[in-house]
């Protein structure tokens, strides 16, 4: 018992200390630090350091409309410290199918059970400049779930973990096409950008935003952008030549995009580019804010 209340104070203590440090992480992990709700950031406590008395969390349950209007009600987070002398376990319900332990602070291993004692998962956690990283495994049915947390280091240090769906972020592509003139008098279709076989790009993207760049507002008279793979067509808005918050038409990213620019009086030429924000899930590490891809 004595031992138990050593530990405790220790934590504490630490907490304390790194406060302001857990705060800046915790945003970093679930994305961004937004006001529309506040994640469900649970603190470690002991008892936990047995598989029977293991502590019960909530899983990580985010989709990307959620998180594109800033709302992180779902994002259940823990927030602890270990070191080599403490075990910390924690319980969690997952549905059937595939599942990540996303990471963050500290220096850590984790291991997955079910409830079986099966091992799905073994893996230590190094913190990288890219930010918080994924580690997937597969729930086989829908049931209870263990996470073990180990310190690699003697003395108590923090870690930051999520267990359930994938975090998301953010990310844009833009796609340069060269010089464009409209002096023959008709519409002109941009070279199609192929981007289904770039592994640049995560398969699950999806875009959320589309613009046009390099474009006056008097340099054309509409601006046509299709997703070939899904055979949708976006109109862009006259002047700003961009289309906001069309996440419910599931235009993927790795799709072949088409461009077609109405004539328009103007004997401008100009050099247009497609950029194409899209959301997409954190199933490895970040990925970089833009993509150029030049197709003059």
């Amino acid at each position: 018992m004595k031992n138990c209340e050593r530990k405790r104070r220790e934590k504490m203590l630490h907490v304390i200390l790194k406060g302001v440090v857990s705060i800046f992480v915790m945003c970093t992990l679930i994305g961004a630090c937004k006001t529309t709700a506040r994640a469900q950031n649970v603190r470690e406590v002991e008892e936990n350091n047995t598989k029977e008395t293991a502590q019960s969390i909530e899983a990580y349950r985010q989709t990307p409309e959620l998180f594109l209007k800033g709302d992180i009600s779902r994002e259940y987070v823990v927030n602890g410290s270990t070191s080599t002398t403490d075990e910390d376990w924690f319980k969690v319900y997952l549905f059937s199918g595939e599942q990540y332990v996303t990471c963050n602070d500290d220096r850590f291993r984790f291991q997955v059970y079910d409830s079986s004692d099966n091992m799905l998962l073994d893996q230590v956690y190094v913190k990288k400049a890219s930010g918080p990283q994924a580690y997937s495994f597969v729930a086989e049915k829908s049931g209870y779930y263990y996470v073990k947390v180990i310190g690699v280091m003697n003395l108590s240090s923090d870690y930051i973990l999520a267990v359930g769906g994938p975090s998301y972020g953010v990310a844009k592509c833009e796609i340069q096409y060269g010089t464009v003139s409209m002096l023959n008098g008709n519409d002109v279709v941009l070279k199609t950008a192929d981007l289904r076989d770039n592994n640049e790009f995560p398969d699950d993207a999806l875009v959320y935003t589309i613009s046009m760049g390099g474009i006056g507002s008097s340099d054309i008279d509409s601006a046509v952008v299709e997703n070939l793979s899904v055979q949708k067509l976006v109109s862009m808005n006259m002047y700003s030549w961009s289309k906001n918050n069309i996440l419910s038409l599931g235009l993927p990213l790795k799709a072949r995009w088409r461009v077609t620019l109405g004539y328009n009086l103007s004997d401008e030429k100009f050099n247009p580019s497609l950029v194409l924000r899209y959301v997409y899930p954190v199933k490895t590490g970040w990925l970089e804010n833009s993509t150029i891809i030049d197709l003059s």
